[in-house]
């Protein structure tokens, strides 16, 4: 008798996998090594509001052109930071960031590459991204 597939999640329940095994997991190491751990799911549920609303004010431009007029100190050193760039010299600071990021990355990629809740739910999302495009290629 042939093996039946498993039951894929529907796209919001696989948004909410990746949100749970990918980016919370990234999340709550990052501050753990960071000496921050929430003690109970109202402070996890709490830390992750404060990331979204931080994550919305540094996206917002006129916050970053605020920030900067009002600080002559971080006008220089993005200024700096981009002469430096242009001319391949930053120190190494952003590679050896770049790279860090890269190694943590890769090592995580390893944990989830076998977790069949995480792989479901990536079918899932580009099945429906692919339903979008082939919608869209029609004119509907």
């Amino acid at each position: 008798m042939p093996a039946t597939a498993p039951q894929l999640p529907s796209p919001a329940d696989a948004y909410n996998i990746v949100s749970d095994k990918v980016f919370n997991t990234v999340f709550f190491n990052k501050l753990a090594s960071y000496g921050y751990a929430p003690r109970t799911p109202q402070e996890a549920a709490s830390l992750l509001e404060l990331h979204q609303k931080l994550e919305t004010v540094n996206n917002d431009p006129a916050v970053k052109a605020a920030e900067a007029a009002g600080n002559p100190y971080a006008v220089a050193s993005k200024g700096l930071d981009s002469y430096l760039a242009s001319k391949g010299l930053d120190g190494g600071i952003k590679q050896a960031s770049v790279a860090q990021r890269d190694q943590e990355l890769l090592q995580f990629t390893d944990q989830l590459m076998n977790d069949p809740d995480v792989y479901g739910a990536a079918l899932t999302l580009k099945a429906a991204q692919a339903a979008e495009l082939i919608e869209a290629a029609r004119g509907n």
